[in-house]
Protein backbone atom coordinates (compact mmCIF):
# COMPACT_ATOMS: atom_id res chain seq x y z
CA UNK A 1 0.00 0.00 0.00
CA UNK A 2 1.17 3.34 -0.75
CA UNK A 3 1.30 6.42 1.53
CA UNK A 4 -1.94 8.18 1.45
CA UNK A 5 -4.48 4.92 0.68
CA UNK A 6 -6.59 3.45 3.80
CA UNK A 7 -8.62 0.53 3.46
CA UNK A 8 -12.12 0.70 4.39
CA UNK A 9 -13.90 -1.96 5.96
CA UNK A 10 -16.33 -3.57 3.71
CA UNK A 11 -19.04 -5.84 3.64
CA UNK A 12 -18.85 -8.88 1.17
CA UNK A 13 -21.75 -7.73 -0.35
CA UNK A 14 -20.57 -4.42 -1.11
CA UNK A 15 -17.28 -6.29 -2.02
CA UNK A 16 -18.67 -8.55 -4.80
CA UNK A 17 -20.97 -5.33 -6.29
CA UNK A 18 -17.36 -3.49 -6.52
CA UNK A 19 -15.95 -6.72 -8.13
CA UNK A 20 -18.84 -6.61 -10.83
CA UNK A 21 -19.01 -3.18 -11.17
CA UNK A 22 -14.79 -3.73 -12.36
CA UNK A 23 -15.52 -6.60 -14.15
CA UNK A 24 -18.27 -4.21 -16.16
CA UNK A 25 -15.40 -1.43 -16.84
CA UNK A 26 -13.39 -3.78 -17.97
CA UNK A 27 -15.58 -5.81 -20.51
CA UNK A 28 -16.63 -2.09 -21.72
CA UNK A 29 -13.38 -1.44 -22.11
CA UNK A 30 -12.52 -4.28 -24.21
CA UNK A 31 -15.78 -3.76 -26.48
CA UNK A 32 -14.93 -0.34 -27.30
CA UNK A 33 -11.85 -1.67 -28.42
CA UNK A 34 -13.18 -4.46 -30.11
CA UNK A 35 -15.75 -1.94 -31.61
CA UNK A 36 -12.70 0.43 -32.92
CA UNK A 37 -11.36 -2.21 -34.59
CA UNK A 38 -14.46 -3.58 -36.45
CA UNK A 39 -14.97 0.04 -37.99
CA UNK A 40 -11.22 0.23 -39.04
CA UNK A 41 -11.81 -3.12 -40.51
CA UNK A 42 -14.79 -2.38 -42.16
CA UNK A 43 -13.26 0.58 -43.65
CA UNK A 44 -9.94 -1.50 -44.40
CA UNK A 45 -12.86 -3.74 -45.97
CA UNK A 46 -14.60 -1.17 -48.43
CA UNK A 47 -11.01 -0.14 -49.48
CA UNK A 48 -10.28 -3.19 -50.36
CA UNK A 49 -13.67 -3.86 -52.40
CA UNK A 50 -13.61 -0.55 -54.08
CA UNK A 51 -9.88 -1.72 -55.20
CA UNK A 52 -11.20 -4.98 -56.50
CA UNK A 53 -14.00 -3.15 -58.25
CA UNK A 54 -11.35 -0.69 -60.18
CA UNK A 55 -9.27 -3.93 -61.17
CA UNK A 56 -12.16 -5.87 -62.79
CA UNK A 57 -13.78 -2.40 -63.99
CA UNK A 58 -9.63 -1.88 -65.21
CA UNK A 59 -9.79 -5.79 -66.92
CA UNK A 60 -13.24 -5.38 -68.29
CA UNK A 61 -12.36 -2.21 -70.26
CA UNK A 62 -8.92 -3.76 -71.70
CA UNK A 63 -10.83 -7.01 -72.74
CA UNK A 64 -13.49 -4.83 -74.52
CA UNK A 65 -10.88 -2.40 -75.91
CA UNK A 66 -9.13 -5.88 -77.30
CA UNK A 67 -12.69 -7.09 -78.56
CA UNK A 68 -13.28 -3.61 -80.28
CA UNK A 69 -10.21 -3.97 -82.06
CA UNK A 70 -10.81 -7.68 -82.83
CA UNK A 71 -14.32 -6.36 -84.40
CA UNK A 72 -12.43 -3.72 -86.63
CA UNK A 73 -10.29 -6.21 -87.71
CA UNK A 74 -12.84 -8.41 -88.74
CA UNK A 75 -14.66 -5.52 -90.62
CA UNK A 76 -11.52 -4.84 -91.99
CA UNK A 77 -10.99 -8.28 -93.77
CA UNK A 78 -14.82 -8.04 -94.71
CA UNK A 79 -14.54 -4.91 -96.72
CA UNK A 80 -11.75 -6.19 -98.63
CA UNK A 81 -13.35 -10.02 -99.33
CA UNK A 82 -16.89 -7.85 -99.94
CA UNK A 83 -14.18 -5.08 -102.52
CA UNK A 84 -12.64 -8.17 -104.12
CA UNK A 85 -16.15 -10.39 -104.52
CA UNK A 86 -17.46 -7.09 -106.03
CA UNK A 87 -14.98 -6.60 -108.39
CA UNK A 88 -15.16 -10.15 -109.32
CA UNK A 89 -18.69 -9.80 -110.02
CA UNK A 90 -18.51 -7.49 -112.21
CA UNK A 91 -15.38 -8.52 -113.94
CA UNK A 92 -18.18 -11.83 -114.12
CA UNK A 93 -21.70 -9.99 -115.46
CA UNK A 94 -19.40 -7.60 -118.16
CA UNK A 95 -17.21 -10.64 -119.46
CA UNK A 96 -19.16 -11.28 -121.94
CA UNK A 97 -19.18 -7.34 -123.24
CA UNK A 98 -15.47 -6.99 -122.54
CA UNK A 99 -14.76 -10.18 -124.63
CA UNK A 100 -16.89 -8.77 -127.82
CA UNK A 101 -14.85 -5.39 -127.37
CA UNK A 102 -11.53 -7.59 -127.64
CA UNK A 103 -12.66 -9.44 -130.34
CA UNK A 104 -14.03 -6.44 -131.71
CA UNK A 105 -10.59 -4.47 -131.87
CA UNK A 106 -8.76 -7.51 -132.82
CA UNK A 107 -10.73 -7.55 -135.62
CA UNK A 108 -10.56 -4.02 -136.51
CA UNK A 109 -6.51 -4.21 -136.45
CA UNK A 110 -6.74 -7.36 -138.27
CA UNK A 111 -8.75 -5.56 -141.25
CA UNK A 112 -5.98 -2.67 -140.75
CA UNK A 113 -3.45 -4.65 -141.10
CA UNK A 114 -5.05 -6.29 -144.18
CA UNK A 115 -5.79 -3.02 -146.24
CA UNK A 116 -2.46 -1.56 -145.26
CA UNK A 117 -0.75 -4.39 -146.59
CA UNK A 118 1.29 -5.30 -143.46
CA UNK A 119 -0.78 -9.02 -143.49
CA UNK A 120 -1.23 -10.75 -146.45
Amino acid sequence: MSEGEFIMPVQPEGAAMQFFIETLKANTDVLRSMQRELREDRKLLSDVRERVIRIESNRVDRRVDALERDVDDLKADRDKRDGALSAMGKLWVNAPSIAAAIVGITVIAFLIMKATGRIN
